[in-house]
């Protein structure tokens, strides 16, 4: 089936692939390729261009350990014993009302924007709070594997 249009004329497309042929045929270096060999040749080339990309691009530098100074000043430090205070005596309470009892205390130097700085260090403190009774907890002898009585004679 000929593509023709209007007329007696050939088409656009049908002119362009017969032009391919015929340029394959001269031994033109824009010839068709077997796909096998188009295959062969885009792998070529995008090794080549994986291989410019590992050359060009800088390295990743990794980042910088801290060296525990802080970058900003400490918005608790007014009041850093009050409220190790008022966890230990109500060791349940959150955040929002440990900031609002700080906001009532002064509040030019505490507002909202405190509120996730607080809520690491009710983190940090809790945290902290386990590990000291863990460790506690493991030193006493009634824990400790090696006075560990038998409940149960031939179990355990």
């Amino acid at each position: 089936m000929r593509c023709t249009g209007a007329g007696n004329r050939t088409h656009p497309l049908t002119r362009l692939i017969s032009g391919q042929r015929v340029s394959a045929m001269a031994g033109d270096p824009l010839s068709w390729q077997s796909p096998e060999e188009e295959k062969r040749e885009l792998e070529k080339f995008l090794q080549s261009l994986q291989a410019l990309w590992r050359q060009s691009r800088p390295l990743q530098k990794k980042p910088k350990p801290r060296q525990g100074r802080r970058s900003r000043v400490d918005p608790f430090e007014a009041h850093a014993d009050l409220i190790p205070q008022w966890l230990e005596a109500e060791a349940d309470v959150g955040s929002k009302q440990l900031l609002e009892r700080l906001i009532a205390l002064d509040p030019e130097l505490y507002g909202p924007q405190h509120k996730r700085t607080l809520q690491r260090r009710i983190r940090d403190w809790r945290v902290a709070r386990v590990q000291r009774s863990l460790e506690s907890a493991a030193q006493r002898p009634e824990t400790q594997s090696e006075t560990r009585r038998k409940v149960l004679p031939g179990v355990n």
